[in-house]
């Protein structure tokens, strides 16, 4: 997207990919600006990527850690979590309004991985966005929007996304299958969504994927040649139900957060942009 308009020179400067990070046993904390990639895309991250500059946050959770089954001892397999919240900044040539600069950003990621099948992860992503307000601090707790794309029970509009993704990895010979599925403006109403009442609204509506592969591959084993084979596919189109409905911005648009899903006027997940697609 634009990085800046004019023919003036200009300077930035930025913290990076750095952090403050504090652990103990299997829980930790951390602060700073390091980029949250999220998903298992090597290309166009659906919710979270490296395409925007970092932003500051504040994040919590647990390492990687093995669970078992209580008093029998049964091992269920490995799980990560973590939890952040953090501070976006429009772009400097947005518009002269000092009031809307800044936008709240909370998000959750948990992965498993079944002591079954140690190949395979699964990975559950949650983003909402809000106003930069101080009472909008205790939605970070929040699991699901309760009507969408407003709000109103915590009396700030809002925009909240949910992806699902899984990752497969045959290392005995060097392959691996991954794909990821985004849902704009999740809430209570998708699981009646699903169902086959007239009312309900398709369950293809605002979704959005990413597919890919990646394959390694040895030249010369004696001079250490090697690479990488990737394929992805990622379609942000916007779903077809919306050509008779009203406008629809795209995964990363929004009405209320009008700067969309960005920092510093760049999109924090896919580099494709807005509403296309990729291969």
């Amino acid at each position: 997207m634009p990085q800046r308009f004019g023919d003036k020179s200009f300077w930035t400067f930025n913290c990076g990919d750095s952090e403050i990070r504090y652990t103990w046993k299997k829980f930790t904390l951390g602060f700073g600006n390091q980029t949250p990639w999220i998903g298992p895309a090597w290309l166009n991250g659906i919710i979270g990527s490296n395409n925007a500059p970092s932003y500051t946050k504040f994040d919590f959770g647990i390492r990687k850690t093995t669970i078992y089954f209580p008093y029998l001892g049964w091992e269920i397999g490995d799980i990560e979590t973590r939890i952040w919240t953090g501070k976006l900044n429009e772009s400097d040539y947005y518009d002269k309004d000092e009031s809307n600069d800044s936008n709240m950003l909370h998000a959750m990621s948990f992965s498993y991985r079944p002591s079954i099948f140690r190949n395979l992860t699964l990975t559950l992503n949650r983003i909402i966005l809000y106003k930069w307000k101080e009472e909008n601090l205790l939605n970070i707790y929040r699991l699901v929007s309760f009507d969408g794309s407003n709000g109103s029970d915590s009396g700030n509009d809002e925009d909240q996304k949910y992806s699902v993704s899984l990752d497969l990895l045959f290392p005995t010979v060097g392959f691996e299958l991954y794909a990821e599925i985004g849902k704009d403006d999740f809430s209570k109403s998708f699981f009646y969504d699903l169902t086959l009442e007239e009312t309900a609204i398709n369950p293809f509506h605002t979704l959005c994927y990413t597919i890919g592969s990646k394959k390694t591959f040895t030249i010369s084993k004696k001079n250490k040649i090697h690479g990488n084979i990737i394929f992805e596919l990622s379609s942000f189109e916007m779903s077809q139900d919306f050509q008779l409905q009203w406008g629809y911005f795209g995964y990363y648009g929004h009405g209320f957060i009008s700067q969309g899903y960005t920092n510093r006027g760049q999109i924090i997940g896919a580099g494709s942009g807005y509403a296309g697609n990729t291969q």
